[in-house]
């Protein structure tokens, strides 16, 4: 008898944490593309394999340069290095 209400409250307690925890999931998410701080790295053309914008609910606008080892920079939109890379991609 004790073992079957120790396993009813414990399936009580995770079905509680699992819906108590399903409005952070997606803010999580969302904020998780967002760049902290803008870098101003000279990132050589040979090595970015994709430029992307960083999301519009994103606190800092930047621009996340992805290199060939999948390593990902966050460059400062108006700096020259930038606009030369968006350039070159077309992505200006």
């Amino acid at each position: 008898m004790k073992i079957q209400l120790t396993l009813c409250l414990l399936t009580l307690l995770c079905s509680l944490r699992s819906s108590s925890a399903a409005p952070v999931g997606p803010q999580l998410v969302l904020h998780a593309s967002c760049c902290q701080e803008n870098r101003d790295v000279k990132i050589p053309k040979g090595k970015v394999m994709a430029l992307d914008q960083s999301p519009s609910h994103c606190r800092l606008r930047s621009v996340i340069v992805t290199t060939e080892s999948k390593k990902k920079f966050c460059l400062d939109p108006d700096w020259s290095w930038t606009h030369k890379l968006q350039r070159a991609f077309g992505k200006e």
